[in-house]
């Protein structure tokens, strides 16, 4: 099962690393692992994949990409690796790389992915469900996790301004992949994004 083998990837390539930082990782006294944070996207994804209609190749697709999405980033794994060595081909492998930011701050990182995230409606459906992941994360930290869940909800704006733009994108006709009508995905999972953050 392909979900499998992203899940034992994921739990070996991430192996020792925490989620946040400091007091960041710390959830009801215990530290919360980078595998659990994937577990949050992985359930987040499923959510909007339901809201959608997506079928069960689509959904498949998306777990994996949900589990490695951070893979590029944090473990120097490459586009190559993904796609080849590990064997989970190019569409999964461009999922990844439109998710895993590259710059020397937060705004450098975001402008790296911003455009080619809005233009690959999987990495869009990860990014949405990572987005609220993080952002329930620093919200359920209670005071420690008071100026995260003040960032997120200061950037929520842009990040809805990009569904919008990834909307733009959509048109009518056009298969995103998962064999619903890129339309179909805009009025579905996007507004339902947009929710959890209003």
């Amino acid at each position: 099962m392909l979900e499998a083998r992203a899940i034992s990837l994921a739990a070996r390539e991430h192996a020792g690393q925490s989620y946040g930082s400091g007091e960041d990782t710390v959830r009801g006294g215990i530290e919360l692992t980078h595998i659990v944070h994937l577990q949050h996207v992985r359930d987040n994804t499923l959510k909007l994949a339901n809201v959608a209609g997506i079928g069960r190749y689509g959904t498949s697709m998306l777990m994996c990409v949900a589990w490695l999405h951070d893979l590029i980033e944090d473990t120097g794994a490459t586009f190559n690796d993904i796609a080849k060595v590990y064997g989970f081909g190019t569409t999964i492998a461009e999922a990844v790389f439109s998710l895993s930011g590259h710059g020397r701050n937060r705004a450098e990182r975001w402008e790296s992915t911003a455009d080619l995230t809005k233009k690959n409606h999987v990495a869009l459906f990860v990014r949405m469900a990572d987005r609220y992941a993080n952002y329930a994360h620093a919200r359920s930290q209670g005071t420690n996790g008071v100026p995260m869940s003040r960032m997120y909800e200061e950037e929520a704006e842009k990040f809805l301004t990009l569904i919008g733009e990834a909307r733009n994108y959509c048109t009518e006709g056009n298969d995103a992949g998962f064999g619903v009508t890129s339309s179909t995905l805009s009025h579905a999972a996007f507004d339902y994004v947009a929710s959890w953050f209003i």
